[in-house]
């Protein structure tokens, strides 16, 4: 047994319900104690004092890209750039990585010449083998000539246009990453591991697939999970719910674009782009595309989950659910990921379902606000029905914490804090709100919530230990607790 004391320990039942000390046994709550006094004094267990950390039932992040952002980790990050000349040089130094080249974070918007480098500024960089430089959103990237001639394109010549987007895109990142081996795929899994445990993390949902047939390395994800500190709970990227379902999987999808990304023009939205009035993105597929599949896995018991970001795509897929959920009523939590750009019809078509949507509040942190990301492309008005957490909540949605990861880093506190101060005052959700995202309500995702997201009497012992209460500007991650075990204090020697 062992007993952590001198910390508040946060039940998630209301705001302000606490204990004073936690007992664990055999990697459960076997007790909590209100009071510090109520603790036997014959007691005979470990005792972990925690030094007045804050602890709370342990963080999920309820949507990653955990292969790509592990892999990633292992390669080059172009984030710092601010220039061409920056980016290339750091090109140049690239390691590669089982004889290809992966750069990864380049936000054209922070470089001085607001571009991807072009085909021979790479090819000069990197002359010899295959590289990729993906964008910042992870909706279009940019290849060298090794790779437009390695890749085996479906249309059967290399692509002339560039930088690649939508489904070439795709196309590419699908290839480079099948080129990594078994061996390769777990040494991402294990960075993805350890860089979810330091965040304070112990359950990491992951997004695996190509988005249409192929699960890629599910099953050896799935037959693997035992390896990780982390939980990884794991989604066939996939639109074939047979497949889901000789696999196993309780779910189907993740992110099976409805659209794309605000950063790239390819979210479908309701007006023109205040910076491209020609344009109102894509919808990738029709209504009866996604009615079919989101019907076939409601009828077999399986959440469907599908990425929809500009207003047009959360309305076709929100118009889905009505339909399904008003057919057949069912309790699954059908997911909408991202749901960032929402419109009142939107609202109104999800009112009362059980629908869930895992939403990223790093975005708004990172695009929101005055003169932002979102400002610049989709104007002041079109800003102000990002993120629309408090509406969305009201309407009964249940909304969940993610970070998109390797989007955005994995950063529970990073996005409870960004929930809390969202750039539109009316839509912010209050602390105890945006800490249910990655507790409480990650754990209704999944149904678990009989036994995770709370503070309770038989409940797995899995803590997030943190400096101060989690939305504190200077509050930190302190350790975390996985099924009782204590796997990393610091200051603790």
């Amino acid at each position: 047994m062992r007993l952590f004391t001198n910390a508040r320990f946060c039940s998630m039942e209301a705001p302000d319900d606490h204990y004073d000390a936690l007992l664990e046994k055999g990697g459960s709550i076997l007790r909590l104690y209100r009071r510090s006094g109520e603790i036997p004094a014959d007691l005979h267990a470990e005792r972990i004092d925690l030094d007045g950390a804050w602890v709370y039932p342990g963080f999920t992040d309820t949507h990653t890209h955990s292969f790509d952002g592990g892999l990633y980790s292992l390669c080059l990050d172009l984030g710092g750039c601010s220039s061409l000349r920056q980016v290339i040089e750091a090109l140049a130094g690239v390691r590669p990585l089982g004889g290809l080249a992966f750069a990864w974070n380049l936000d054209v918007h922070r470089i001085r010449e607001g571009r991807f480098p072009n085909l021979t500024e790479l090819d000069r960089a990197v002359p010899d083998i295959p590289l990729i430089v993906k964008r910042v959103d992870g909706h279009s990237c940019m290849v060298n000539s090794a790779a437009l001639r390695a890749v085996p394109w479906k249309s059967g010549s290399a692509p002339q246009l560039l930088p690649l987007t939508r489904e070439l895109s795709r196309e590419a990142s699908a290839w480079f990453q099948s080129m990594v081996d078994e061996e390769g795929i777990l040494s991402a899994y294990d960075a993805a591991s350890r860089i979810a445990l330091k965040a304070g993390l112990t359950r990491v949902h992951t997004m695996v697939g190509d988005g249409e047939s192929d699960p890629r390395h599910f099953v050896l994800l799935r037959d693997n999970l035992e390896r990780f500190d982390v939980d990884f709970v794991p989604y066939p990227q996939i639109s074939n719910v047979n497949r889901a379902l000789e696999l196993g999987s309780p779910r189907v999808g993740g992110c099976l674009l409805s659209d794309g990304s605000i950063g790239s023009h390819t979210a479908a939205l309701n007006a023109p782009y205040a910076d491209q009035p020609e344009s109102r993105g894509t919808l990738y597929r029709d209504q009866d595309f996604w009615y079919r599949f989101v019907r076939e896995a409601h009828r077999e018991g399986l959440q469907a989950c599908v990425h929809a970001i500009g207003e047009a795509a959360v309305e076709q897929i929100a118009g889905v659910l009505r339909r399904v959920y008003d057919e057949d009523p069912k309790a699954l939590h059908h997911q909408i990921i991202h749901c960032e750009m929402v419109s009142d019809r939107s609202l109104e078509l999800l009112e009362g379902l059980p629908a869930a949507a895992p939403v990223q509040p790093a975005f708004d942190a990172l695009w929101g606000g005055e003169g932002g990301l979102y400002e610049k492309h989709l104007g002041k008005e079109g800003r102000a029905r990002c993120n629309r957490y408090a509406s969305l909540a009201r309407a009964g949605v249940l909304l969940t914490g993610g970070s998109d990861w390797y989007i955005t880093p994995l950063d529970p506190l990073g996005g409870i804090r960004a929930a809390t101060r969202l750039s539109n005052p009316a839509e912010r959700l209050s602390p105890f709100e945006a800490i249910r995202l990655y507790t409480v309500n990650a754990a209704k995702l999944t149904a678990s919530d009989d036994r995770q997201g709370y503070l309770r009497e038989g409940y797995e012992c899995d803590l997030s230990i943190v400096s101060g209460p989690g939305e504190g500007e200077k509050s930190a991650v302190k350790g975390v607790v996985k099924e009782g075990k204590l796997l990393f204090l610091r200051g603790r020697t």
